[in-house]
């Protein structure tokens, strides 16, 4: 047995949360796969393809790491959809807050190439 008026509530709270999501993905970069498709149990989840697979619902994790004691220095998970290189100012910060140690190298993959990114090692350096 279902109470109707309560149904009748529930949905439009529900109808509601949904409206105010898509209203929310109109205000940031999205990839098309997530200005279509959005997370009925997730709203932190982004739709991403990686290689030839695909599109499905997915996170990063973002990490530092001590190289002498391969230690994780500093974390950060993130929507699939978020632009690695992005965050690398921001890691580096928590790296060298965690250690009380300026960073000396940085190493990673592609993804982190930008020209922001090299101006900002070069800085430190």
């Amino acid at each position: 047995m279902v109470d109707t008026q309560s149904l009748k509530s529930h949905l439009h709270e529900t109808y509601k949360h949904f409206e105010d999501r898509l209203d929310d993905l109109q205000d940031h970069k999205t990839t098309p796969a997530n200005s279509r498709y959005i997370s009925s149990t997730d709203p932190d989840a982004a739709v991403t393809r990686h290689g030839g697979g695909r599109s499905k619902l997915r996170y990063k994790t973002h990490r530092d790491v001590d190289p002498k004691h391969e230690v994780i220095t500093a974390t950060q998970i993130t929507s699939g959809s978020v632009d690695d290189g992005d965050l690398l100012k921001e890691m580096i910060d928590v790296h060298e807050q965690n250690t009380q140690k300026n960073l000396a190298t940085v190493v990673a993959d592609t993804k982190y190439g930008k020209i922001e990114n090299y101006l900002l090692c070069y800085d430190r350096a």
